[in-house]
């Protein structure tokens, strides 16, 4: 039955038009009681989940067990904290399944309550994304091509205090526009904007697996630079231009990258973790003992075992029956990492909402664009690239807005000249015409 299914997953899988599922594993349980939540650490992704479910079939990943659910087309992993050897393993054992596995994550936890805050976090899967030739710089990335940060401030009118939000620029947001998007991609191609937040660098090495294809798909502008600074809350008195201190050198830094080809997986000539410790014992056993004693000596080690422990036997049933551990990926097997924990996390897209005045999506569109892209499915990716009404303004100067604004009023000015001037000389020529009727009824 098992073995059934999972054939059956796999024609699914590769059958155009078909829904896609994809596996969502975020630091939180979907379903927390609110009451509970606010007290909780860590992102909550409810817009990500509302807008993918229009779309595709999103079930629940629960790494810890070890595996990914075998319908799975995609597994999207958001903001990974301290994952363990099981987490690493059904991660790794679904992109050697040819699975697409999309991660995002880095070095950083933003807190959010009075005041901005940064902490270390690591995800647990540094060297295994180091073994495919990424790195996730333990820095930030600024840029003077930035979007702006709604800040609270109070002012006193007439003895009332009135609180108001005030837009101000923040380097830690990075604006990535048609130039630091990959044209030759068609995740990025016709996404035209994306904000990044509290990005860090991704050091590239472009040799370390042959066998693999990395592709820049998002980076900074030639104005940005990166800090090892944990303090992320601007001084606008110090830094009047941006709010931190610039550092050079200036250049552009990679935010997200796509991987494909064949992955060989970390644990190839390892146990699986998910054997129990028995089974452990009996695989290594098996791969030391002389081919005319194996049998001998794993039944022996087996007894033993079984005597000294309370473990029960080895049973081939329920969710462990696949134990083994895939050595390698099919060849257009498909990873893509992103250097930020929170760009599409609630409080991410509340804030970029209220920067621009509209509700902001690009991050969101970034993840469907991926999706379909590692399912092979280009017809949504180029229905959605002629459906993007709305899109980001550039960012200008208060001088510049301010002349826009006085031009607006100068060609309303003008036009309203220009029709009375318009209805004027069409009066003249009525006056003209009736007076020449006039004449000649006269005669």
């Amino acid at each position: 039955e098992i073995f059934r299914k999972a054939i059956e997953d796999a024609v699914k899988r590769l059958t155009p038009g078909f829904l896609r599922t994809v596996a969502l594993s975020t630091p939180l349980p979907p379903n927390l009681d609110p009451s509970v939540a606010a007290f909780q650490p860590g992102p909550r992704y409810s817009q990500l989940r509302e807008r993918l479910g229009k779309s595709v079939s999103i079930i629940e990943a629960e790494l810890s067990t070890g595996q990914v659910p075998e319908s799975a087309d995609v597994l999207l992993v958001m903001a990974p904290v301290k994952f363990e050897e099981k987490e690493r393993f059904a991660i790794d054992q679904f992109l050697m399944r040819g699975g697409a596995v999309v991660l995002t994550t880095s070095n950083y936890r933003i807190n959010m309550k009075k005041t901005f805050s940064v902490s270390e976090e690591k995800s647990g899967l540094e060297d295994w994304l180091s073994s495919y030739g990424v790195k996730i710089n333990p820095e930030m990335v600024l840029d003077r091509k930035n979007n702006a940060l709604p800040i609270p401030v109070e002012r006193t009118v007439s003895d009332y205090v009135i609180r108001e939000i005030i837009m101000v620029p923040y380097p830690y947001f990075p604006d990535i526009r048609t130039e630091g998007l990959s044209q030759e991609n068609p995740v990025t191609a016709s996404l035209g904007q994306l904000t990044m937040n509290w990005a860090s660098p991704l050091i590239i090495d472009y040799k370390k697996e042959k066998n693999l294809t990395i592709e820049p798909l998002v980076w900074s502008s030639s104005q940005s630079w990166v800090s090892p600074d944990k303090k992320v809350e601007p001084d606008y008195e110090l830094f009047p231009e941006v709010g931190f201190s610039v550092r050079q050198p200036l250049k552009s830094e990679i935010f997200s990258v796509a991987i494909t080809g064949r992955f060989i997986s970390a644990f190839s000539g390892k146990s699986s973790p998910l054997l129990s410790k028995i089974e452990k014992t009996t695989v290594d056993e098996k791969k030391k003992a002389p081919i005319g004693l194996e049998n001998e000596k794993i039944n022996t080690s087996q007894q033993a075992i079984n005597e000294t422990t309370e473990e029960p036997p080895i049973e081939a049933s329920g969710e462990n029956r696949f134990r083994g551990v895939i050595t390698h990926s099919p060849d257009n097997t498909k990873l893509i990492v992103v250097s930020s924990s929170n760009f599409a996390s609630d409080i991410m897209l509340n804030l970029a909402s209220q920067g621009t005045g509209t509700t902001y999506t690009r991050p969101i569109d970034f993840l469907q664009n991926v999706i379909d892209w590692a399912t092979e499915d280009p017809s949504l990716l180029t229905l959605r690239g002629k459906t993007q009404f709305a899109n980001t303004l550039r960012p200008i100067s208060a001088k510049m807005q301010t002349l826009l604004e006085y031009m607006n009023y100068a060609f309303a000015a003008i036009g309203l000249l220009l029709v009375l001037a318009w209805r004027r000389i069409v009066l003249l020529r009525d006056r003209k015409h009736y007076g020449r009727i006039l004449k000649e009824v006269a005669k």
